[in-house]
């Protein structure tokens, strides 16, 4: 278990979260790509989206050994159900 002693979250972070409610599931690889960051700066990210609860992983159906990052949807319903919410 990780804890850290800010709330707030490192720029890293925000960019992936960003990166992942614009485009849905991704690997860790596809997430490499798409936010230009070094893996070991990345996995950084993940664990503290991941210890905040702002993201969550799959088994990749495709691909067992690699897990799919997503920002979970949100609960409400109408207009905005479709929507990711970006703390």
């Amino acid at each position: 278990m990780v804890f850290f002693a800010a709330r707030s979250l490192p720029p890293s972070a925000e960019r992936v979260l960003i990166v992942l409610a614009d485009n849905g599931p991704l690997t860790h690889k596809d997430l490499v790509a798409a936010t230009h960051m070094p893996p070991r700066t990345l996995r950084f990210a993940l664990a503290r989206l991941r210890a905040s609860g702002r993201v969550e992983w799959r088994w990749s159906l495709r691909d067992a050994r690699q897990r799919l990052y997503f920002a979970p949807r949100t609960g409400p319903t109408g207009a905005d159900a479709g929507q990711y919410r970006v703390l």
